[in-house]
């Protein structure tokens, strides 16, 4: 398996965790011998009772852009890669969009900050939003995972990935990615799959033995269900563990990722209904907002953006 980044973009709202977004896109664009696109969206919501005229505006953002494109420079020195600032002007979600498509993107990075309360149920956050509408690989990187004295340090290496398995027929993308991706980086790999349900009588007999005993046989044959995709696809050349634990995915992800030090979560993102989100949440979401650690949210079902997999790992 080979993974392939040949366009990568950095989205920047020069916070104090700007510097350590476009740490990881520095590294990964060194690590995969890609072009970085250092990204900004001028926005100011327009004033609709007391509009200024378009030669206003039009100042306003030119002086704003020139602004960013010097915060960008100063934020980009002696890296060593081949990268290009951007500034654009409007909804930065709608803009990362639009740019994504126009340079056929491989993989966006962007830093979370947070919202709570009616502001995350009205609004949602820029990288929740970008998680369900991008078509590619959306690399977030959580403020609250950063110590306050250390946000400004090198990108933390990516040596120890978890990834979270659900075992399903269209979660495979992710499972390859993930190893292509840990096979460039020459990372381990943990993979977790949570059993949220306690049966399944596909696979055991939930008649044969106590409630625990079924359990424990359900969880055997997911384990050893798990060990064959990875001896299928990995052909031992790579370091991985494999674990299945009961309870829920966001839960255990986050859990283990804290217990085992993980540098990087990669999990999967499905397209769900809006009563689908209201009933069962999204685990993709849930991680977002309560990982220790980055997380790579992987589309399920969308073409992975110059991304081709093939049977030989670098």
């Amino acid at each position: 398996m080979t993974v392939r980044l040949d366009n990568i973009l950095c989205a920047t709202d020069f916070s104090e965790f700007s510097s350590r977004v476009t740490d990881y896109g520095i590294r990964l664009a060194l690590s995969f011998n890609a072009r970085l696109y250092v990204f900004h969206a001028v926005h100011f919501p327009s004033d609709q009772l007391y509009a200024t005229d378009a030669l206003e505006r039009g100042e306003k953002q030119q002086r704003l852009s020139a602004q960013a494109s010097e915060k960008i420079r100063n934020l980009m020195t002696a890296t060593g890669i081949q990268w290009e600032p951007v500034v654009s002007c409007g909804e930065p979600v709608e803009e990362i969009s639009r740019f994504v498509a126009k340079k056929d993107i491989d993989m966006v990075i962007a830093a979370s900050h947070g919202l709570s309360g009616f502001k995350r149920i009205l609004l949602g956050t820029v990288v929740e939003r970008l998680a369900r509408i991008l078509h590619r690989p959306l690399l977030v990187i959580r403020s609250s995972s950063v110590p306050e004295d250390d946000a400004r340090r090198p990108a933390a290496s990516l040596n120890h990935i978890l990834v979270g398995c659900d075992l399903w027929d269209d979660a495979d993308p992710v499972l390859s990615f993930a190893m292509g991706f840990a096979g460039r980086l020459n990372a381990d790999l943990h993979l977790l799959h949570a059993m949220e349900a306690p049966m399944d009588e596909d696979l055991v007999d939930p008649t044969q033995g106590s409630y625990g005993e079924v359990q424990n046989r359900l969880q055997d044959q997911l384990h050893r269900r798990l060990d064959r995709i990875v001896k299928d696809k990995a052909k031992n050349r790579l370091n991985i563990k494999t674990s299945v634990t009961a309870g829920l995915p966001a839960e255990a992800l986050a859990t283990h990722a804290e217990r085992g030090g993980a540098d990087l979560i990669i999990v999967g993102v499905r397209q769900r209904t809006i009563l689908e989100k209201l009933i069962v949440g999204s685990t993709t979401e849930m991680i977002l907002r309560h990982a220790p650690c980055p997380v790579l949210a992987i589309p399920c079902r969308a073409r992975q953006a110059n991304t081709s997999m093939d049977h030989d790992m670098d």
